[in-house]
């Protein structure tokens, strides 16, 4: 494949780099490092997406030929997955460190914390007992090349950041805490309560279990649901809970329907839909779903609970 003209520095860093990138020429870590850090601020977005299809290929028959068997901390071991891994990793800087960006203005429990202090959590997330890193390295490796192509990971990357960026369930625990203790200070004015990270105003989970971050994948995995009432059912279900918190019953799905059908099979279209778009979502965002995208197990939670009652 041809270079990259006019969009890097350095004649000897942009040679290697792209012999490293589209020839699949090995090269230490270190030069390609080296190279990659140079030219960061001069690739343009078709660049940045070129660069991650050649690599996340190299990426996927490098994980072939180790086997599905193997541990990503052994692949992670190997020079030249290390390599094209940290590699990928640099490329998308820029959009990282947009990301975490966003989720500090977002989160208020992320607000006093800088973007350079949550750069090391959201590139490797929390490291695990056995060594083996999460967050965006483990989301490269684990990516699904052959599946999705390229198309798909910008917006993989994108959860995988915010989804490192959540809190432990220790600190979940420790939130829910300090929540349930703040509680009583709703009465007290902005200078006796102080700057707090709570929102009071924010619906309790389990009547809002559709987020903003778990919106974006609903509205993605929906388009692959087999037919086109199960995609209208699911459209007009996430409204429905959006608008009111609430799970709509077996009448008000048959009744939405065009044109209108049973109370009855407006429950199993109901669960149809929903087992549909749950098993989408594992299947097309495995570390996601496994880890828990943003507001995921209070979405899974809320309908496991049961479904519909039919309309008698």
């Amino acid at each position: 494949m041809e270079s990259m003209p006019g969009t890097v520095t350095g004649e000897e860093s942009e040679s290697l780099f792209n012999r490293f990138v589209f020839h699949g020429e090995r090269v230490s870590r270190e030069r390609v490092e080296e190279a990659a850090r140079a030219l960061q601020q001069s690739l343009t977005g078709e660049d940045c997406r070129r660069v991650n299809d050649a690599l996340l290929a190299q990426l996927a028959a490098a994980k072939e030929a180790f086997g599905a068997a193997t541990p990503k901390k052994a692949m992670l071991e190997d020079p030249y997955v290390s390599t094209l891994v940290n590699t990928l990793l640099l490329v998308n800087d820029a959009w990282l460190r947009t990301v975490i960006g966003q989720n500090i203005r977002r989160h208020r429990r992320l607000q006093r914390s800088s973007v350079e202090e949550l750069y090391s959590a959201a590139a490797a997330g929390p490291i695990l007992k056995d060594g083996s890193v999460n967050g965006v390295m483990n989301a490269i490796l684990t990516y699904d090349y052959r599946r999705y192509g390229v198309r798909a990971f910008t917006q993989y990357l994108t959860r995988a950041i915010t989804n490192a960026l959540q809190p432990t369930p220790k600190q979940r625990m420790t939130y829910r805490r300090v929540y349930a203790r703040m509680v009583p200070m709703q009465g007290r004015d902005e200078d006796q309560a102080g700057h707090q990270w709570v929102d009071r105003q924010a619906k309790r989970p389990e009547t809002a279990p559709i987020n903003r971050e778990l919106l974006e994948v609903l509205q993605d995995v929906i388009a692959y649901l087999p037919t086109e009432q199960q995609r209208f059912t699911a459209h007009w279900v996430i409204a429905h809970i959006l608008a009111t918190g609430e799970k709509p019953t077996a009448r008000e799905i048959a009744a939405a329907q065009q044109p209108q059908v049973s109370g009855e099979r407006g429950r199993v279209l109901f669960m149809e839909t929903i087992n549909g778009i749950r098993r989408l979502i594992e299947e097309r965002y495995p570390q996601l779903a496994e880890q828990g995208v943003n507001g995921w197990d209070e979405f899974r939670q809320a309908f496991d609970r049961r479904s519909p009652a039919p309309a008698r």
